[in-house]
Protein backbone atom coordinates (compact mmCIF):
# COMPACT_ATOMS: atom_id res chain seq x y z
CA UNK A 1 0.00 0.00 0.00
CA UNK A 2 1.43 2.96 -0.61
CA UNK A 3 2.30 6.16 1.24
CA UNK A 4 -0.57 8.79 2.00
CA UNK A 5 1.07 12.80 2.39
CA UNK A 6 2.10 14.78 3.85
CA UNK A 7 4.65 12.98 6.74
CA UNK A 8 4.98 14.05 9.73
CA UNK A 9 8.18 13.46 12.19
CA UNK A 10 6.82 13.68 16.51
CA UNK A 11 8.67 12.64 18.89
CA UNK A 12 8.28 10.12 21.76
CA UNK A 13 9.04 9.99 25.21
CA UNK A 14 8.18 7.82 27.69
CA UNK A 15 8.88 10.58 30.82
CA UNK A 16 8.42 14.28 29.64
CA UNK A 17 11.87 15.69 28.90
CA UNK A 18 12.96 12.44 27.21
CA UNK A 19 13.04 10.99 23.83
CA UNK A 20 12.73 7.46 23.36
CA UNK A 21 11.62 7.14 19.84
CA UNK A 22 11.09 9.23 16.77
CA UNK A 23 8.33 8.30 14.35
CA UNK A 24 7.61 9.41 10.73
CA UNK A 25 3.90 8.71 10.19
CA UNK A 26 1.64 9.15 7.05
CA UNK A 27 -1.66 10.65 6.88
CA UNK A 28 -3.59 6.54 6.49
CA UNK A 29 -1.31 6.53 10.59
CA UNK A 30 1.38 4.34 9.11
CA UNK A 31 4.80 5.03 10.90
CA UNK A 32 8.22 4.13 10.89
CA UNK A 33 9.85 4.06 14.33
CA UNK A 34 13.70 5.11 14.60
CA UNK A 35 14.53 4.65 18.53
CA UNK A 36 17.47 6.50 20.10
CA UNK A 37 18.52 6.47 23.55
CA UNK A 38 20.50 9.78 25.52
CA UNK A 39 22.37 7.67 28.43
CA UNK A 40 25.60 6.72 26.57
CA UNK A 41 26.29 3.23 28.49
CA UNK A 42 22.57 2.24 27.65
CA UNK A 43 22.78 3.25 23.48
CA UNK A 44 26.29 1.97 23.24
CA UNK A 45 25.00 -1.24 24.51
CA UNK A 46 21.95 -1.51 22.54
CA UNK A 47 23.81 0.19 18.99
CA UNK A 48 20.94 2.93 19.01
CA UNK A 49 21.02 6.97 17.83
CA UNK A 50 21.39 9.65 20.05
CA UNK A 51 18.15 12.01 20.25
CA UNK A 52 19.85 14.36 17.39
CA UNK A 53 21.35 11.72 15.27
CA UNK A 54 17.66 10.03 15.31
CA UNK A 55 15.95 13.51 14.39
CA UNK A 56 18.16 14.33 12.03
CA UNK A 57 17.57 10.67 10.62
CA UNK A 58 14.00 10.89 10.38
CA UNK A 59 13.57 14.37 8.67
CA UNK A 60 15.93 13.05 6.06
CA UNK A 61 14.25 9.90 5.84
CA UNK A 62 10.99 11.84 5.46
CA UNK A 63 12.11 14.13 2.95
CA UNK A 64 13.76 11.53 0.79
CA UNK A 65 10.37 9.55 0.83
CA UNK A 66 8.68 13.05 -0.58
CA UNK A 67 10.68 13.92 -3.08
CA UNK A 68 10.74 10.40 -4.52
CA UNK A 69 6.91 10.46 -4.72
CA UNK A 70 7.23 14.10 -6.10
CA UNK A 71 9.79 12.63 -8.92
CA UNK A 72 7.90 9.28 -9.86
CA UNK A 73 4.76 11.77 -10.19
CA UNK A 74 6.67 13.63 -12.67
CA UNK A 75 8.21 10.71 -14.22
CA UNK A 76 4.56 9.39 -14.59
CA UNK A 77 3.13 12.73 -16.24
CA UNK A 78 6.13 13.00 -18.70
CA UNK A 79 5.50 9.46 -19.85
CA UNK A 80 2.06 10.14 -20.60
CA UNK A 81 2.86 12.54 -22.78
CA UNK A 82 2.10 15.62 -20.60
CA UNK A 83 1.78 18.78 -22.65
CA UNK A 84 4.06 20.94 -19.66
CA UNK A 85 6.97 17.99 -20.70
CA UNK A 86 9.71 20.71 -22.16
CA UNK A 87 10.81 20.34 -25.42
CA UNK A 88 13.98 20.00 -26.92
Amino acid sequence: MPLVFPLRVRRFGGTPGSIDALLITDARGRSINIPCEEAPLRREVAKLFTPAEAEALAVHIARFLSDEWAAQILVHQNAAGDPRKPKG
